[in-house]
């Protein structure tokens, strides 16, 4: 039997998943994992998200800087940047697609948790 798709997506993580659901308003999809969507990287995150959240306590500079330094300055620095800049944007989306993030209790997000649920 042949399958055919317009989009193979490799990886059921959070970026897989987000791809698909975009694609999906635009052709057939698949996704192919390591086994099941709990051995997804994101599964593991256990609720940490880095991204600037609250201009007044943080700022985009320091995330550029401590991703370069997590990639051990080998991460393509445009790239990094547009990715920690388009960060709030897409947490705004999966918050639209039903995501439910940590919050605390003044009601600001909750996404540097250490050690998870």
């Amino acid at each position: 039997m042949v399958y055919r798709y317009d989009y193979l997506v490799i990886g059921s993580g959070i970026a897989g998943m987000s791809f698909a659901l975009k694609a999906a308003s635009k052709g057939k999809v698949a996704i192919i994992c390591k086994s099941t969507l709990d051995e997804a990287n994101t599964y593991f995150a256990q609720g940490g998200v880095a991204s600037v959240t609250n201009l007044k306590v943080d700022d985009f500079d320091k995330h550029i800087n401590d991703t370069m330094i997590a990639g051990d300055w080998l991460s393509d620095p445009a790239a990094v940047e547009k990715v920690v800049k388009n960060a709030p944007s897409q947490i705004q989306e999966l918050i639209g697609w039903g995501v439910n993030f940590d919050k605390k209790e003044d009601g600001d997000f909750d996404l540097h948790r250490e050690g998870g649920h």
